[in-house]
């Protein structure tokens, strides 16, 4: 199980037919593996608020959030996709910096 899912107010579909509980402390709405699976893998250039520069980020078989409330600062968004932070104590970032 990830953690982004776990902390989410809101899975989607497939969350919700596996029964998978929530801890429902970020309002925001997850899709559970948005980028597909393993075999699907891939590395890309994304800007991010705060670099200089894009930097190469690699997805694999992760989640994504869809939606989040105004109190969240959105840094960066990869296709309808975003990467925030809550305001409150929660920095979410699932990808690896190479």
């Amino acid at each position: 199980m990830c953690g982004l899912v776990l902390l989410a107010k809101h899975g989607d579909e497939q969350v919700e037919r596996t029964g998978q509980s929530l801890l429902e402390l970020m309002d925001i709405h997850v899709n559970r593996n948005a980028f597909g699976r393993q075999r699907e893998s891939f590395e890309t250039l994304i800007d991010f608020k705060g670099f200089d520069k894009p930097f190469k980020a690699i997805f694999i078989r992760a989640p994504s959030i869809t939606e989040c409330t105004n109190e969240v600062e959105i840094l960066s968004k990869y296709n309808g996709s975003l990467w925030q932070q809550d305001r409150k104590i929660f920095l979410l970032l699932h990808f690896i910096l190479n």
